[in-house]
Parts: structure tokens; sequence; C-alpha cells
């Protein structure tokens, strides 16, 4: 019985181990949410970057947009410490969303901190843009730049090989749209009242949720190892007694 519940208290801990580790490597790339986001709508999108240098601060981050799922427009939440700047572009062929012509799109956007404020190896921040009309697309595969204090720069480009589940290096932050549905496809905005949603409520959503999952995911393996080790102590002191 000893013996069994040593190895319980064993694979508690690995458990452990591994969701740290898993919750450390989902939270340690750049990534894009926005709940909701359905295809012809208006949707509040958060980028979430990391900075993981440990000589160096994290001093720009730019999104670039692709041009075969873009962007018409987009406001941009302010972020203390940080300036932004929007580039347009014209696209080659125009892009019919939600039964509008696109011609001009959302090239880039650039976040730059100011003197002083990069993020450490320690930090992240949250870079929040209100975006519509959504393309009709499946998902947007954004492009995001790092660049670090010391003169380097890393490119969260990189896709999955078709048919691999195994997550590149460096992933471009991909974020998934659903399928608008009949009853709205009129009405091109996340509330349904011809407004843009707010921006401060839905992104607040997006960036609770992400890590409540590996949070209680954690919390359920320390409880399965205190378990473990509580049961240990009192058999011990039996067979002692």
């Amino acid at each position: 019985m000893l013996s069994m519940l040593r190895r319980t208290a064993a694979v508690a801990a690995l458990a452990v181990l591994a969701l740290a580790m898993g919750v450390s490597s989902a939270s340690a790339h750049v990534a894009v949410s926005s709940p909701g986001a359905t295809q012809g709508g208006y949707a509040v999108i958060t980028f979430r970057v990391p900075s993981e240098s440990a000589t160096a601060t994290t001093t720009a981050v730019t999104i670039q947009v692709p041009a075969d799922t873009p962007l018409s427009s987009a406001r941009i939440q302010p972020t203390a410490g940080w300036t932004h700047a929007t580039t347009m572009q014209t696209l080659a062929k125009p892009v019919s969303i939600a039964g509008r012509d696109v011609t001009q799109a959302i090239d880039t956007i650039t976040w730059t901190a100011n003197d002083g404020v990069g993020l450490r190896s320690d930090e992240f921040q949250e870079f929040i843009i209100s975006a519509g009309p959504l393309p009709e697309s499946d998902q947007i595969v954004f492009k995001a730049l790092q660049t670090y204090s010391d003169g380097t720069r890393v490119d969260w480009i990189e896709q999955a090989a078709p048919g691999s589940t195994t997550e590149p290096e460096h992933p471009a932050p991909t974020l998934a749209l659903a399928a608008a549905s009949a009853e709205g496809s009129d009405d091109h905005d996340s509330d349904g009242d011809g407004t843009e949603p707010s921006v401060s409520a839905t992104a607040s959503n997006s960036s609770d949720d992400s890590s409540a999952l590996g949070v209680s995911a954690l919390v359920v393996a320390i409880v399965a190892l205190l378990g473990a080790g509580t049961a240990i102590v009192l058999i011990t002191r039996r067979r002692v007694a």
C-alpha cells in the first residue's frame, strides 16, 4: 500500500511539472485571441506578447495583416508607456467582405515602447485593437515581429506543415473566425446594434480565459500531490505506532 501511494505521489509530481511546463510553453509566444470573432463582423482582438530575452527588453512589436485576409479599419486601444502607428496598403485585387469591395486595408500596426518602458524577461503586454469588418475566411494568420533593445528581432511567422500537429518554434499568431449566421448577415458588428464592441470588456475576457484554464489544471495536480503526500504520512505514522 505504501509503495502504491509513493508511486501515486511520483505520478502527481510529474503531472505538476508537466502542467507547469505546458502553461509556460503556451504563454511563451505571441498569441492572438478574440472570443466570438465572426466573419463579416467587428471584434476586439488582443495580441499577447511575452518577453523572453534574459539580457534585453522588448521595445517594439509589429503586427502584419495579410492582404488576402484584410482588415479595412482598426481602432487601437492606447497602451500606457507605448506609442502606436498604422500603415495602409492598396490591395492588388479588391476583396469582397460583407457585400463591400475592400481596396484599402491595414498593412502593419506597430507599438513602440517609450524610453525605459520595454518589457523584461518576466513580463508580458497585451496590445488591443477593435477591427472590422473581418474577412470571410476561416482564420487570419498574422505575422508578429518582436524587437529587443539589443537590436535583435524574433519573427513569429511560421506555420505548421500541412497535416502536422507539431507546433513550429516561432508560430504565427492565428485567429479563428466563426462563420456568420444567416440572420445576422446584415449586421457587421459583434453587438448587433451597428456599433463596434467595447474594447475594455472584451479584452478582459480574452485575457482571463486563456490563463484560467492553465491555472485550474495546475491547481488540480497540486491537490492530487498533496493528497498523496498526506496519505503516505498517515500510513507511516500508523506503522510506527
